[in-house]
């Protein structure tokens, strides 16, 4: 995540199951120093640990928690935190994925930031997982998006 309150350490975030059926998980920030403290700043309730990333989303040099909202599905809800020294538990971005038929985003990109169109400016990359009636989940998409400094906050 980098130095996110300008200590000069950097800062980072751990994510956890909570139970074994996978429905259910959570996002631990840390401050970073000497010693690391081994309680967190917060905590994020996510939809899952894969369902997390972290990007400079709104370009202005501090990288953003993404998240997809514990409990939503169909379609998924989308947070974004932004990163710097105001960084906590509340979001300042909220949208609703356009595809109703997805349950699921798998999000990458957790540790290291990508540049993939050559801006000097990190995308982030995730996949959807579309679910089928009678149970089965299929059409895996990958979709590159790119970030901006038009988002504002709350």
């Amino acid at each position: 995540m980098g130095d996110q309150n300008n200590d000069g350490c950097d800062d980072f975030f751990i994510t956890e199951l909570d139970n074994a059926t996978g429905a259910g998980g959570k996002l631990s920030f840390f401050y970073g120093g000497n010693p690391v403290s081994t309680i967190p700043a917060f905590m994020i309730p996510n939809f899952s640990p894969k369902a997390t990333t972290g990007c400079d989303v709104n370009r202005d040099g501090y990288r953003d928690i993404i998240v997809q909202r514990y409990g939503t599905k169909k379609p998924p809800v989308i947070d974004i935190y932004f990163g710097g020294p105001g960084l906590d538990s509340i979001p300042d971005y909220t949208f609703t994925y356009h595809d109703t038929t997805v349950i699921y985003l798998d999000m990458y990109g957790k540790s290291w930031p990508m540049d993939f169109n050559g801006d000097g400016f990190e995308e982030f990359m995730f996949s959807d997982i579309v679910y089928k009636p009678g149970g089965s989940y299929a059409n895996f998409r990958y979709f590159f998006c790119e970030t901006n400094s038009v988002l504002t906050s709350r």
